[in-house]
């Protein structure tokens, strides 16, 4: 029997098809690793359909590499010439020297040519015939390429993309999955611009190219928020060329070509929204899961982002507080107090575990991007399912209600509790507005004290006094 690459994974109950694709092949197919769900949660039938869900991921591979090779001889022997033909023209020492060569023409007279002058035309005659011997064995399309990236006419869309996502992006580091999100636009815009006929090359991508690359996104169906994060994506590549002097300055052709964000087009009722009061108690008191339980509380009673409670290990639930060592942005490290009601918990889960355990160790090891929440999510999301909490507008694709909606909740009672919306900011990591300087600029952060009191005045439904849950009536 021949063997396939890839092997058989486990994500939540499920079953999945995984393939590790090959580093020289990365940049071609936009991902380090591919995966198909086997839609089962038996092992047995899991293995009998994993050969054809391997053989499926392989041959996406395939294609992929086909279309657009990641390591083409051709491509590599074409940059080099660029390279060398730019350090002739900068007067690089390495390549040419400082004098001229006198050439004798017709009648005496004589003609002074720089050594550099005369090194790049020589270049430039040794790519032309090399570009000549490529139209024999491989047809004028590639001879034409050849040349235009060996003369420094075009640049391959993607050949500069690793040394761009290695280097620390507006916001710091790059997280492993923003880079294979950004990896994946190139590589599909790279595809559609070889499907419509046009050079991948960086120097042909006009606006109107752009333009109707994002007319092309809207006709597949794309939403106007996915077509807006490709565009940036892709702008945020032009705008490091540019500063590289790779790209023409003024050349980034992406700007304003995405849907704008029109917050009031969506209605109100189709917004993501928090739980409502009935909600919380369907949810709290129906669920057979300790460890989904515990992770709902803990996120009611902190207003903390899934991934952030998932991160939490044993020693940064100590002395009263949950230490948010990162998160979601620069605001997100914090302290947390710890909510009277969640210490039983918190207790239960740091009893007799080491400082560097998981306080929940439930959901698994961190994924190839470091995440722990999405085997939570899952869980979650089958969970509410379950439960008939399902909010969903017609002709929406997603709920108005998920995990995070704990975090809206949490938000929502502390404010209507009375508290200062700069100290639940702070509980919650949202950051401080700098247009307003003394806040934004020279505030120094509320006292643990305070921070206490916005967490403890947030209830569960279950525990307010009964003449309070009659009011609301």
């Amino acid at each position: 029997m021949v063997k396939v690459r890839g092997y058989l994974g486990q994500r939540g109950p499920g079953y999945e098809a995984v393939v590790d694709v090959p580093p020289a092949l990365r940049t071609a197919v936009g991902r380090k690793r591919l995966r198909k769900g086997l839609d089962t949660r038996d092992v047995h039938v899991a293995k009998a359909r994993l050969p054809k869900a391997l053989l499926e991921l392989n041959a996406r591979i395939d294609a992929a590499t086909r279309k657009r090779p990641s390591s083409d001889p051709l491509l590599q022997e074409a940059m080099a010439l660029k390279e060398h033909l730019a350090a002739i023209q900068r007067g690089d020492p390495e390549w040419v020297g400082t004098s001229t060569h006198t050439f004798e023409i017709d009648e005496g007279e004589r003609v002074e040519i720089p050594a550099a002058d005369l090194a790049a035309d020589l270049l430039r005659e040794t790519i032309q015939e090399r570009a000549e011997a490529i139209a024999q064995e491989q047809g004028e399309s590639r001879a034409r390429d050849f040349a235009d990236m060996a003369q420094g006419r075009v640049t391959p869309l993607a050949f500069h993309m690793e040394t761009w996502l290695a280097e620390p992006g507006p916001r710091g580091k790059r997280h492993e999955r923003t880079k294979a999100e950004y990896r994946s636009a190139l590589t599909a815009l790279g595809s559609w611009l070889v499907e419509e006929g046009h050079v991948a090359g960086v120097e042909r991508i006009t606006r109107r190219v752009a333009g109707q690359y994002v007319t092309a996104l809207h006709n597949r169906g794309l939403s106007a928020s996915r077509i807006r994060d490709i565009a940036s994506a892709l702008s945020g590549y032009w705008q490091w060329m540019e500063r590289k002097g790779i790209a023409r300055e003024g050349s980034n052709p992406w700007p304003r070509q995405a849907p704008r964000k029109a917050h009031d087009e969506v209605p109100q009722e189709e917004q993501a929204r928090a739980f409502t009061e009935a909600e919380v108690r369907t949810l709290l008191d129906g669920t057979r899961d300790p460890a989904l339980s515990d992770l709902m509380r803990v996120a009611a009673l902190t207003g903390m982002r899934v991934e952030e409670i998932c991160q939490l290990t044993v020693g940064q639930c100590a002395e009263g507080v949950f230490t948010v060592a990162r998160g979601k942005t620069a605001s997100a490290a914090r302290r947390v107090p710890i909510h009277p009601d969640l210490a039983p918990i918190v207790a239960r889960r740091r009893k007799d575990q080491p400082d560097t355990a998981w306080l929940f160790p439930e959901f698994g090891e961190p994924n190839q991007y470091g995440k722990r929440s999405p085997n939570a999510i899952a869980r979650f999301h089958r969970y509410r399912v379950e439960m008939r909490v399902h909010d969903q507008a017609e002709g929406q694709r997603q709920s108005r209600v998920n995990f995070h909606s704990w975090r809206r909740w949490f938000i929502t009672e502390a404010l209507r509790a009375g508290q200062l919306e700069r100290v639940v900011k702070q509980v919650v990591g949202h950051k401080l507005p700098k247009a307003n300087v003394t806040l934004g600029v020279y505030f120094g952060g509320d006292t643990l004290e305070m921070l206490r009191a916005c967490v403890e005045a947030v209830k569960l439904p279950a525990e307010k006094p009964a003449t309070e849950a009659l009011n609301g009536f």
